[in-house]
């Protein structure tokens, strides 16, 4: 019985520490900024920024070699809160189950694709305006 119990103590302390499976966002300023050199083509690379205590999970993805931003969420299932995942060269909804291609998500097509954010390429590195990031708050 007490080993039961301390596994379970353990598994509480550790097992669910909140801790996002994504990297920090890399903030110089007032901004997000992403060495392009980070960024495989056509994978997207996860990131979360935290913002009053809240966390706001983002990715970049190169598409056709020029960077491109979503929030890790969509206007139809961001209430659940549970963001993408990356499988088999496509985007998948972690409530839904749908599926994307980059070249829908880029486009905007489907009823699930993740909200686009805007940001700038300047001298190979990606910028994002902490502002932009903070404006999406609500989905998370």
């Amino acid at each position: 019985m007490i080993r039961y119990v301390l596994l379970i103590l353990l598994l509480t302390l550790f097992g669910c520490s909140g801790n996002s499976p994504y990297a920090e966002a890399p903030v110089s300023g007032n901004t997000v900024t992403i060495d392009l050199a980070a960024l495989s083509l056509d994978e997207p690379v996860f990131y979360s920024y935290k913002h009053n205590e809240r966390e706001i999970r983002f990715f970049i993805v190169r598409i056709d070699g020029s960077p491109v931003a979503f929030l890790d969420a969509c206007e139809t299932c961001y209430s659940k809160n549970l963001g993408y995942r990356w499988e088999d060269g496509r985007l998948v909804c972690r409530a839904c189950n749908m599926s994307f291609t980059l070249k829908k998500i880029e486009k905007g097509i489907g009823g699930c694709t993740p909200v686009r954010l805007s940001g700038s390429l300047v001298d190979g590195k990606f910028t994002i305006q902490l502002k932009t990031l903070q404006e999406g708050l609500w989905m998370f």
